[in-house]
């Protein structure tokens, strides 16, 4: 029998055989995200009985959400889904043959701080494998769509399709803004950090990104904002979405209020003074946007924890002319 201080030894064999679609292929990334679900759920519920994790219709966990959440939130990892494998990760198949390999692994037989130690090591190589799936999939900037607009627009496109839009925005604004006044003005932070007024504050102005359609949070944000300080609120949407919003802050405050409110687009705020550096040429326009996503690979994303957000270039020629 395999000694519990030691899963390590034959785990990544049990999970080759369950986390993948076929022998040899890649994970099916549902699969070890809703793995780590399951490992949180037996922290308090350490029954090896099936029935008492799964929902009647076993297709998720109980409470399938919020062990995902947790699940990540041990190792900082990011979700590489936008529904957390609620019906992707085919749990039912893979939950008895993982309980069987834990029965025989003495987890049973286990007490409490042992159980617990147990857990983790066998959560930390399964989220090396999540972190593995986030990874592998960078998006893309891709410099032949041309003008730096449409490509900012199309990486957040991209970031949308992993539910991470969010983050991606906010992370590229931070970052042209850090190169423009330097990072003691605008450290480095996570997008889940809370802030008092705005994801930024630079002098009398507080700047509030959202990729969301005109919503009765952000609504709600920009009213205390207003109420409780003096400062002007630059409110960052999609470019898709700013005509609503404008109508959305027309409706709600008053012409007085108004003056103190600039609605405008990720994509115009971040290309913002772009074509100017770059000489209005495509090369150095290129540049420009390539020195600002350089400041948010390597300065934003390892203090964020942004796994899998990382921005590749998919057209090196067109970057350098």
């Amino acid at each position: 029998m395999m000694k519990p201080e030691d899963p390590t030894h034959t785990f990544p064999s049990w999970l080759d055989q369950y986390m993948k679609k076929k022998p040899g292929g890649a994970d099916v990334p549902a699969r070890p995200v809703v793995l780590l679900a399951v490992l949180e759920r037996l922290r308090t519920t350490p029954s090896l009985n099936a029935d008492d994790h799964l929902t009647p219709n076993r297709q998720q966990l109980v409470d399938h959400n919020n062990f995902v959440k947790l699940g990540l939130e041990r190792f900082n990892l990011a979700n590489p889904l936008a529904a957390s494998g609620r019906r992707a990760s085919n749990v039912a198949a893979w939950i008895g043959p993982l309980f069987d390999w834990l029965r025989n692994a003495g987890f049973e037989g286990l007490r409490a701080a042992e159980r617990e130690s147990f857990l983790d090591s066998l959560a930390s190589v399964a989220a090396l494998r999540t972190q593995e799936i986030n990874e592998a999939e960078p998006l893309i900037a891709r410099f032949n769509k041309g003008t730096a607009k449409a490509i900012v627009a199309d990486v957040l496109d991209q970031a949308q399709m992993k539910n991470r839009a969010k983050d991606v925005a906010e992370y590229l604004i931070g970052a042209k803004l850090q190169m423009l006044f330097g990072e003691s003005v605008i450290p480095v932070k996570n997008v889940n950090t809370p802030s008092d007024y705005g994801d930024f504050q630079i002098g009398r102005a507080a700047i509030e990104v959202t990729v969301n359609p005109a919503d009765q949070r952000h609504i709600e944000e920009i009213t205390r904002i207003l109420r409780d300080t003096t400062l002007r609120i630059w409110l960052i949407v999609r470019l898709r979405d700013r005509e609503k919003w404008q109508v959305a802050v027309d409706a709600t405050f008053d012409s007085i209020e108004n003056e103190r409110i600039v609605v405008t687009d990720v994509e115009t705020f971040l290309c913002q003074n772009v074509s100017e550096r770059g000489s209005f040429e495509p090369t150095g326009e290129h540049e420009t946007l390539t020195a600002i996503i350089s400041i948010y690979n390597e300065r934003w994303l390892p203090t964020a924890g942004g796994g899998g957000l990382r921005i590749i270039s998919g057209d090196p020629q067109a970057e350098h002319g």
